[in-house]
């Protein structure tokens, strides 16, 4: 994702899951954007000054995330990162779970042999 493009900023709502989905609400450019709060037991990822999956295989041991939620919907292309689905299957751990609710036009490439490997599932909503 590009950051320095305007993007819909998001706002947390419970689902059906009971998990946290972000939801769109207005645009607004990045810049404007304030510095989220984060406690102990998360961690602030800027994708434009740091590789997300090493960030992910920092904290988690090499191990991965259990769930990874793809929000982003309509990707742009950013030098050195994947795509954001094969970014979200290739941050799992086994037998994870990639969630994708963004809304694309435009295929998302992701290998398939990294899902079969990691025995792990994809699992796609529209709902909100």
């Amino acid at each position: 994702i590009d950051p320095e493009q305007e993007r819909d900023v998001v706002d947390e709502k419970k689902t059906k899951m009971k998990a946290n989905l972000l939801t769109k609400y207005r645009k607004i450019s990045w810049q404007d954007l304030p510095t989220p709060e984060v406690d102990d037991n998360q961690v602030l990822i800027n994708s434009k000054n740091e590789d997300p999956l090493d960030v992910i295989r920092k904290y988690t041991k090499g191990r991965g995330v259990d769930v990874a939620f793809e929000a982003v919907g309509h990707a742009h292309p950013v030098a050195d990162r994947p795509h954001p689905v094969r970014g979200c299957v290739q941050s799992i751990r086994g037998a994870g779970t990639v969630c994708v609710l963004g809304l694309a036009d435009d295929p998302a490439p992701f290998v398939v042999k990294e899902l079969i490997w990691k025995e792990a599932k994809i699992v796609a909503s529209n709902e909100v």
